[in-house]
């Protein structure tokens, strides 16, 4: 008789620092016509061009994601800060402030929250205080930085958690209806939302870099649901994304498959865990296309925990 199923979330949280995939399908086609809701949603961030060392060469040193709720004062948060040395994910409550020069469903806001964030990590953890300011930057379009503060305990021991990333953010109204062609040259950065939703009810954010030898990686939020037997779970992971290429047409497409065996407690577990990314850098400079996952974690004596993000749709633009 096997053991009751349990799902094993650290090993699946380890494997969603380490594997990465993207792709999704169109947000909505250019000539949608945008809505408040979609005006007031937001996502997007920064993703370095340097190659991590902890990772390896394929992936992002380093990144940060914002996905971004508002109301005429409030706003509702999710943030990811990622480096070789430092992780911070959370959710934050802030406040906004209506700016001048935004019309209709392109609004100008100004966005500040702050709070102290504990981030579990793979065999330790992190607390820092984090702070974000996002200002306007054109219709739609919000800049600023998100900044930690604080400390990383590992197995004991304990090191500084600094990082201060400069970050651009985008509405869902004007992925969906840009106001005007932008670059569609890959070697840009690009950030925008990924069509799921996560803690605390706020759109995925996704950010695209280039990388010096031409192709791309970055980082987007996932929400996947897990079953193992008769157990059902569901969590929100941040993937940190291989390097592709993107073709001569603006096309991309890309599949990571990743076989990892971690030793736990009862035994060792062998996790395989694939990823794909999709898309085009369509006319108007927006890259828009479908990111999905699936794993599968075995363990002798459980039943095997199975965990997807269907394919799900995204949209970033240029920041130039």
């Amino acid at each position: 008789m096997s053991h009751p199923a349990v799902p094993r979330r650290r090993a699946l949280r380890a494997a969603a620092v380490t594997c990465s995939l993207l792709a999704l399908p169109a947000l909505l086609p250019a000539s949608a016509a945008a809505d408040a809701a979609a005006a007031n949603t937001w996502g997007g961030g920064t993703a370095g061009a340097a190659p991590s060392k902890v990772t390896g060469r394929g992936y992002a040193e380093r990144g940060a994601l914002v996905s971004v709720v508002t109301t005429a004062s409030r706003a509702r948060l999710r943030i990811s800060l990622r480096s070789d040395r430092c992780t911070v994910n959370g959710t934050l409550r802030g406040t906004t402030t209506v700016q001048p020069g935004g019309t209709g469903d392109l609004l100008a806001l100004s966005v500040s929250a702050r709070r102290t964030i504990t981030t579990d990590i793979t065999r330790g953890r992190t607390r820092a205080r984090v702070s974000v300011a996002l200002t306007p930057a054109a219709p739609g379009v919000l800049v600023g930085t998100v900044e930690a503060r604080g400390r990383v305990a590992v197995r004991g021991r304990n090191r500084p958690c600094r990082m201060r990333e400069a970050v651009t953010v985008r509405s869902r109204a004007v992925l969906a209806a840009p106001p005007a062609p932008a670059t569609t040259a890959p070697a840009v950065l690009r950030t925008g939302i990924v069509e799921t939703r996560v803690t605390p009810g706020v759109r995925g954010a996704i950010a695209l870099a280039p990388r010096s030898d031409g192709s791309l990686h970055g980082f987007w939020t996932f929400h996947q649901t897990c079953r193992s037997g008769s157990k059902r779970s569901a969590d929100d992971f941040i993937n940190v994304a291989k390097r592709f290429r993107v073709r001569a047409d603006g096309s991309f497409r890309s599949r990571e498959s990743v076989v990892t065996r971690n030793r736990v407690k009862g035994g060792r577990e062998r996790l395989h865990f694939v990823a794909t990314i999709s898309g085009r850098i369509d006319p108007d400079g927006v890259a828009r296309g479908t990111v999905s996952m699936r794993s599968r974690s075995r363990l002798k004596g459980y039943d095997d925990l199975v965990c997807r993000m269907p394919s799900t749709p995204f949209a970033a633009a240029p920041t130039a």
